[in-house]
């Protein structure tokens, strides 16, 4: 019974001991340090993370500097005009030109065959009012030169007289031979020019025979007057 009522009079409570090595608060101190640690280098780890502005390598197409774009516009510049080109006044130096053809002599047909460019003689050409100059030859004029007794005749003079020259036919040479002359006012022919040459003799015969013509004036406002004209000769071999 004494021993009863002294427990619960004055009960003395009894003290726990603990296992050093399950206890947890004996460590606190250093787990409390590691986990400052840690966290302290998080936060500076993410802080520094979101800080850092990441750079990329510039495309074409965002750099607009570098890469212009170049407009192009259309400008219409006016044509220049082109100069005007005068057109050359044509000169008829020989407006009446006669064809002779002429083959060889030892043919037993006709010697010289002619060919007539104008059947008719050459109309007279419109009076042109303006001084007579004497010495000056006309290449046109009111009325032409006409060979005496007609064109036929003229023809049949030159059939019999002219010929085919020998050095001519021994190298074969055949064409035509375009002679120039005046006709003076005495009926003349003179100032012989060869505007196109055979060679061969062929020239030389041709002025020859042209030469022994007769021939009517020209004549202007009435008065007699040297005239300018031209002669085709052509000789022709037969083979």
């Amino acid at each position: 019974m004494a021993g009863d009522w002294f427990l619960r009079v004055n009960p003395k409570p009894m003290e726990a001991k603990k296992n050093p090595r399950y206890d947890v608060q004996r460590q606190s101190g250093k787990f409390f340090l590691i986990g400052l640690v840690l966290s302290s280098a998080m936060a500076i780890t993410a802080y520094e993370w979101t800080s850092i502005k990441k750079v990329y390598p510039p495309r074409p197409h965002d750099n607009k500097e570098e890469m212009p774009y170049n407009h192009a516009v259309r400008t219409d510049h006016p044509k220049p005009e082109e100069p005007k080109v005068k057109a050359p006044k044509i000169v008829i130096r020989n407006p009446d030109i006669t064809k002779l053809t002429l083959v060889q002599d030892d043919q037993p047909e006709d010697s010289v065959s002619i060919v007539k460019q104008n059947e008719q003689a050459p109309l007279p050409a419109p009076p042109i009012e303006k001084p007579i100059d004497d010495d000056q030859p006309w290449i046109s004029a009111e009325i032409q030169p006409t060979p005496v007794n007609g064109l036929a005749r003229f023809y049949e003079q030159i059939g019999r007289e002219l010929k085919y020259p020998k050095q001519a036919r021994q190298m074969n040479v055949e064409g035509r031979v375009v002679v120039q002359f005046v006709v003076s006012k005495t009926g003349e022919l003179t100032d012989f020019t060869i505007l196109r040459s055979l060679g061969a003799g062929c020239d030389e015969e041709a002025i020859r025979v042209l030469s022994k013509t007769k021939w009517e004036p020209g004549r202007q406002r009435g008065k007699p007057v040297r005239v300018r004209m031209a002669m085709v000769v052509n000789f022709r071999l037969h083979h």
